[in-house]
């Protein structure tokens, strides 16, 4: 069956069944793939002497320039008073303690929340009920190390010990509490990941779309992926929603007649293209 009539049959059969609940975001794989963290009571703990990741930047790319990589990195001053992050619902919550100076830094929405006359501000708690203790304990690690993961429990060179839905979810924490550097870095972990397994994450994709707004650059991804480097009829329904085989659609018509990337030449995709420069502070001179 062609894709376009598949699309159509999708459209027809999506548009009579009611409305699926959306995931809730921060929703993580039981896979044993996924990874853990050390867990701690205080989350400045989390502080360490390694050494840059050689498993992030070690894929050869076309262009490795991307100034979104340069952000400026956090003065001594960051480190100033400590603001307790309260995550998760009961039972299952978690607290931890991070510098205000450094959630300011990188995040528009600890800055509005820290620096105004809101209640968090003038009482130094934040309450973040809807997100995953899990991916947070993983943001913090990069708030502190600009690493997702400590490259010193890798088994091998390129590695990516993060789950799928662990990385999505990183990305759509970063979007929605307005960290894009935050988003690169889940960007060149699902990039370098691909690279790794040659595997896609497609089975992320209704995730994917339940917690994203249009034109994000997760979304394009997703759909470049199978573009590039996918037979389309090997998709399974289960996986994906209305939404996304449009767009896939859409993008299969520009593509027009396609040639499938091999490994080692998606090894060489610019990450850029799926990188957030706009909002992403140069590096100061």
């Amino acid at each position: 069956m062609k894709l376009i009539n598949f699309v159509a049959l999708f459209a027809a059969v999506a548009l009579a069944a009611p409305a699926a609940d959306p995931a809730p975001a921060g929703e993580l794989d039981s896979s044993p793939e996924a990874h853990t963290l050390e867990r701690r009571g205080c989350v400045i703990l989390i502080m360490t002497d390694s050494e840059p990741s050689p498993t992030l930047g070690k894929r050869k790319r076309e262009d490795d320039s991307c100034q979104s990589l340069g952000i400026a990195p956090p003065s001594a001053y960051t480190f100033d008073s400590l603001i307790r992050i309260t995550v998760g619902s009961s039972p299952n919550t978690r607290d931890f303690h991070i510098y205000k100076g450094l959630l300011t830094h990188y995040s528009t929405y600890f800055k509005a929340a820290l620096n105004g006359n809101f209640k968090e501000s003038k009482e130094g708690v934040i309450l973040l009920c809807t997100d995953d203790p899990e991916v947070f304990q993983i943001v913090c690690y990069w708030l502190f190390t600009g690493q997702l993961w400590d490259s010193r429990k890798v088994k091998k060179e390129g590695e990516v010990p993060l789950s799928w839905r662990l990385l999505c979810s990183i990305f759509v924490f970063g979007d929605a509490r307005g960290i894009p550097a935050l988003r690169n870095a889940a960007i060149d972990g699902l990039m370098d990941k691909i690279s790794d397994e040659w595997k896609l994450f497609t089975g992320q994709v209704k995730f994917i779309y339940q917690n994203t707004p249009k034109k994000s650059l997760l979304r394009k991804l997703a759909v470049d992926m199978v573009v590039k480097t996918y037979p389309v009829d090997q998709l399974k329904e289960s996986e994906c929603n209305l939404e996304y085989m449009m767009e896939l659609a859409i993008a299969l018509e520009s593509a027009g007649k396609r040639r499938l990337l091999s490994q080692e030449e998606w090894r060489k995709m610019n990450n850029c293209d799926y990188h957030d420069h706009d909002s992403v502070a140069p590096p100061k001179s």
